[in-house]
């Protein structure tokens, strides 16, 4: 389809989003239909002029914030070119709604304190130019005997106002220390939608009720209205999430991580047993560090403790870092213990430690160590209460041999342990009300959001020989590559088909070409019986695209598929970082070890070893 079919479909179906606006018994169908709306809407180009992209890129990222895929559009936003509107503009119509959509795009992208900080100094100069340059543009309407520039500028200096008192709750939490953020918002955008109605402007109107909704939806999801009143810990917490000297501040919540934490009540929660189950990348981590410190709260006078529990060495040093870095605003101890069978002297020191500064109150480990703690005494040996279990990767219990030691686990803890609370964390479970109420049948949640969200779009592929031109997919691919032969000797070249799934995944009916022929430089001789030669040869195209991760079926596979990305087209230079993280493998692995080498090549190992 062309743009003008595709702009008649999304305004036809942004009917259906302003029908649902002003009912809040509607708002899941709102949703819904907002999503729809986005999804159609993005594939559009953007208008040509600075003002017209800017209106775009606004009502694209209302629909975005309505429809839960504003993950979507933050990526939108960031990776095209932001619209270079006339702020300076000697027009001061043009001016003041170039401010009010720039202050917008802003708030609905939200890229750090960058974009916060940027929509008060817009509207503080919008502030300081107007008394100078205002009376002169509205003595030009009188004279004219035209009003509809005042009702103009009336609906969008209440905009500007709104911006402005949003962006200051999602960066604190409140407004000149004042909490009723929605009735601050409600009556500047009553204001503008009056203002532009007895101005006619039909237009002005709809983006004033779009944006007066949205407002309301990113306020729902704000880090601060989720986090709101629930105990001392957490409010610290919240403003270590959001400071200023943060790498990447966190002003919202992802739809899953709300709908946990507030919707199905998990923050402020009593159940003994909760069963987690969110699609990857949902924020799982994130929404155990609040049941975390709910849980340190409610036995602080005890000096409870809490155990993370990772199937891995990788996942328990990741944690760790995490964890501490997360938490070191609260002064809260986070240590480790390896996976090793046995309690060392450095470890046993640390367990039984006196000083209660010292004390650790998280302890990040393995299901074995822990098992072997416990059934060493440890508990009591350590004198303080497990109050809290967290479970990462819990769909391990349906493994063969770890799963049944996980659930002795488990089993063991439940009954020996007076104090301790589950919080079980999964990508997948079908069981997971049974295995709740397994460890309390009495107080027990099973909160199940793997099927109705997710990150990002998808696209599960089949990649096959075609001789063929460039495909570029939007954001996420799963490829299985297939090849068959080429005309010339040796030569082999790659096209994806999509496949239908029983998941929410893109499916096209195009089979399309992908790269050139011979990615890599393999012959067709090398890659025709070679699973792991092919996936590189598709990682190879892909890889112009962004970052590529190829999954191998054991350790050993890993070094083989990342050996065949050693060509001179991916040579790169080093900074600083990755020349450290070389200096350290030669040192510690010797210089022989081959990722040490691969660093160079833009390529990184990970597995169990």
């Amino acid at each position: 389809m062309d743009d003008e079919e595709i702009r008649f479909i999304t305004n036809a179906l942004e009917l259906q989003v302003f029908d649902c606006l002003d009912d809040e018994g509607r708002a899941e169908e709102l949703r819904d239909a907002a999503a729809e709306t986005f999804q159609i809407a993005r594939t559009l180009t953007s208008p040509e002029g600075p003002v017209a992209a800017a209106d775009w890129l606004v009502r694209l990222g209302c629909l975005a914030v309505l429809g839960d895929r504003s993950a979507d559009f933050h990526r939108i936003a960031t990776e095209i070119e932001f619209p270079a509107l006339p702020l300076d503009s000697p027009d001061w119509g043009v001016r003041v709604w170039s401010s009010v959509l720039d202050v917008w795009v802003r708030l609905l992208r939200k890229r750090g304190w960058e974009d916060l900080d940027a929509v008060h100094e817009r509207i503080v100069a919008i502030r300081e130019a107007q008394r100078a340059v205002e009376p002169g543009f509205l003595k030009e309407a009188e004279t004219r005997a035209d009003v509809r520039p005042a009702w103009e500028l009336m609906t969008q200096y209440h905009l500007a106002k709104a911006a402005e008192i949003l962006a200051t709750y999602l960066g604190q939490g409140s407004v000149d220390g004042h909490y009723d953020i929605r009735e601050q918002l409600e009556a500047q955008f009553d204001r503008a939608i009056g203002a532009s109605a007895r101005g006619q402007l039909i237009d002005l109107e709809n983006t004033s009720r779009l944006l007066a909704r949205t407002a309301r939806v990113m306020v729902d999801n704000s880090i601060w209205t989720v986090s709101r009143a629930v105990n001392s810990r957490v409010t610290v917490f919240v403003q270590s999430l959001t400071a200023r000297d943060r790498a990447r501040p966190i002003f919202e919540m992802l739809p899953p991580q709300r709908r946990t934490l507030r919707d199905e009540g998990l923050l402020g929660s009593s159940h003994r047993s909760v069963v987690v189950s969110l699609p990857t990348s949902s924020g799982k981590t994130f929404i155990a560090e609040f049941r975390i410190l709910q849980a340190l709260n409610q036995f602080d006078h005890e000096n409870g403790w809490v155990a993370y529990l990772a199937p891995t060495r990788a996942l328990v040093n990741q944690l760790t870092t995490r964890l501490r870095r997360d938490f070191s605003h609260l002064e809260t101890v986070v240590e480790k213990v390896s996976p090793a069978l046995e309690v060392d002297g450095l470890e046993a020191d640390m367990l039984m430690e006196d000083d209660n500064a010292q004390q650790f109150r998280i302890l990040v480990t393995t299901p074995e160590k822990l098992d072997l703690m416990l059934r060493g005494g440890w508990e009591e040996k350590i004198g303080r209460p497990l109050t809290l279990v967290v479970v990462d990767e819990a769909h391990g219990l349906g493994s063969n041999n770890r799963g049944i030691k996980l659930e002795l686990l488990l089993a063991t803890i439940n009954r020996e342990c007076r104090y301790a609370q589950f919080l079980l964390l999964t990508p997948f479970i079908r069981n997971g009300a049974e295995i709740a109420r397994w460890l309390s049948p009495d107080s027990n949640k099973n909160i199940d959001l793997g099927v109705d969200w997710t990150p990002n779009d998808r696209v599960v592929a089949i990649a096959r020989v075609e001789r063929g031109h460039a495909w570029t997919p939007n954001d996420r691919v799963v490829a299985i590559a297939r090849v068959e032969r080429g005309h010339a000797r040796g030569e082999f070249s790659l096209s994806l088909r999509s496949q239908h799934t029983s998941r929410n995944t893109l499916d096209i009916p195009e089979q399309v070409g992908i790269g050139e022929p011979r990615p890599l430089g393999l012959a067709w001789s090398k890659v025709k019986s070679s699973p792991g030669k092919i996936a590189a040869a598709t990682a190879q195209v892909l890889r112009k695209r962004g970052t590529v991760i190829v999954l191998a079926d054991s350790p050993k596979a890993t070094w083989g598929i990342a050996d065949a990305f050693k060509i001179d087209e991916n040579k790169r230079a080093l900074d600083d970082d990755l020349r450290h993280v070389q200096r350290f493998l030669v040192d510690e692995m010797g210089p022989d070890f081959p990722l040490a080498g691969l660093l160079a090549y833009g390529v990184g190992v990970h597995h169990a070893g």
